[in-house]
């Protein structure tokens, strides 16, 4: 019969088919057996279906592109069967998952299932992914609290809290709400100062902040032994990473990975900014990095997108909530053309002119020629965009108004030095007569 053992203090995994023939795994395969492993136990064969969004969670899986560990895993099949191994592991809807298919008898967890489940909670990295709508809250809370606002800072602080899913949000809404408690001189709704997540950069300057919130607050006659913490703590900020930075070196590569056409990984990248930055408070890379994941999931294929359409566009939200509350990007037009463009895509025309007209002013102040390209761009696409839903083909009309604006869209390009190969093939498409919409 054939087995799968699943030896947690050697972190090794070893499949035998029972008639002499084995293999052993180490690493991302071990992970990857464990995790299909309990997942198996704790369902029904099923609902047992482990996808890549919830892999790369896992040590060893970090790494790894989502869009590639379809095919990597694939491979990994492909190559037991040509060893002549019995394959356990079926994929679902192509390479978008994958279950077990062994009876639980034959999974065995050495030394024990307890143990085992212990382990791949330690192998799990820290999640992530934010809670939009907490993320919405938190932003909010920050804007309030840089204005002045310190009592409705720390109600939607509370608010937040509230609906807080996971660690990492909840620690990250108990700094914003000490905050603005000891500002507002109010009692936080949250008496916690415990740091529950387990991060080598965010745990301890989670914990020196909190702390530090917690001395501020204690009274008067506190101050002697509250003193003698921070100094005993203090010393934990020159042995951690700089928050700060790092939230500006994520934000970063997450631009660097949209351009390299990786969007999946601009998105991970850029959630990793924003989670630093709401720590570090640092307004002006927290608002690009939430642009950043705004834009990076406009640009990410169905089978990987984890928001439903609205949802992203309340990013582009977020950002224009932090520049018109607090003036902080305001020179930039971006947000409201990447928006125009993605509800373009979506169908939302009323919504994709609507963009439009809230970056003209911003366009007429600015002097970016990325910025008035792409608002030309755009604007081709939508009228184009428009009529074809309405009447089902371009009129001459259209397609003129469609054309100028595509060709100041290339000037403008040219102008600043960017690449208009694209803009060259949407202009060939309207010179021809056709929606200017590349494959």
């Amino acid at each position: 019969m054939t087995k799968l053992r699943l030896d947690v203090n050697r972190e090794v995994a070893t499949l035998d088919d029972g008639l002499g023939l084995s293999r052993r795994y180490v690493k991302k395969w071990y992970v990857f057996y464990l995790v299909l492993g309990l997942r198996l136990l704790d369902d029904a064969q099923d609902q047992a279906l482990i996808i890549p969004a919830e892999l790369s969670r896992y040590k060893h899986w970090e790494a790894a592109k989502l869009t590639s560990i379809g095919k990597v895993v694939s491979r990994h099949i492909n190559k037991q069967q040509c060893d002549g191994l019995p394959i356990i592991v079926s994929s679902r809807q192509k390479t978008n998952g994958w279950v077990l298919t062994l009876d639980r008898e034959q999974i065995e967890f050495l030394p024990g299932l307890k143990e085992a489940r212990d382990k791949l909670d330690a192998l799990m990295l820290p999640v992530f992914d934010v809670n939009l709508d907490w993320l919405n809250m938190a932003v909010r809370a920050l804007i309030l609290l840089h204005q002045g606002y310190t009592e409705e800072a720390h109600e939607m602080a509370c608010l937040g809290y509230s609906r807080s899913g996971s660690a990492l949000e909840r620690d990250v809404s108990k700094l914003l709400i000490h905050r603005a408690a000891a500002r507002a001189t109010v009692s936080p709704c949250v008496d916690s100062f415990d740091v529950e997540v387990q991060h080598d950069a965010i745990s301890p300057s989670l914990a020196i902040r909190l702390a530090s919130l917690q001395a501020f607050s204690e009274p008067y006659e506190y101050a002697e032994s509250e003193l003698t913490k921070l100094k005993k703590l203090h010393h934990v900020l020159f042995a951690t990473s700089d928050i700060a930075g790092l939230g500006v070196v994520f934000n970063t590569m997450s631009v660097l990975a949209k351009r390299s056409g990786t969007p999946d990984e601009g998105a991970r990248f850029a959630t990793r900014a924003i989670v630093y930055s709401l720590i570090s408070g640092d307004l002006p890379t927290l608002q690009a990095a939430i642009f950043n994941l705004g834009h990076s999931l406009t640009l990410m294929s169905d089978e990987v997108m984890a928001y439903p359409p609205e949802k992203i566009l309340d990013l582009f939200e977020m950002d224009r909530a932090i520049s018109s509350g607090l003036g902080i990007g305001n020179d930039s037009a971006q947000a409201e053309i990447v928006a125009a463009n993605y509800s373009m895509k979506l169908g939302l025309i009323s919504r994709a002119w609507e963009y439009l007209d809230r970056a003209m002013p911003i366009l007429e102040k600015s002097a970016s020629d990325f910025d008035n390209g792409g608002f030309f761009r755009v604007r081709a696409k939508v009228r184009c965009k428009e009529v074809l839903m309405n009447s089902g083909k371009l009129d001459s009309v259209t397609i003129k108004q469609a054309k100028n604006d595509m060709r100041k869209a290339q000037k403008c390009f040219m102008a600043g030095g960017h690449g208009v190969s694209n803009v060259q093939k949407e202009l060939s498409l309207l010179e021809n007569g056709k929606a200017p919409f590349l494959k």
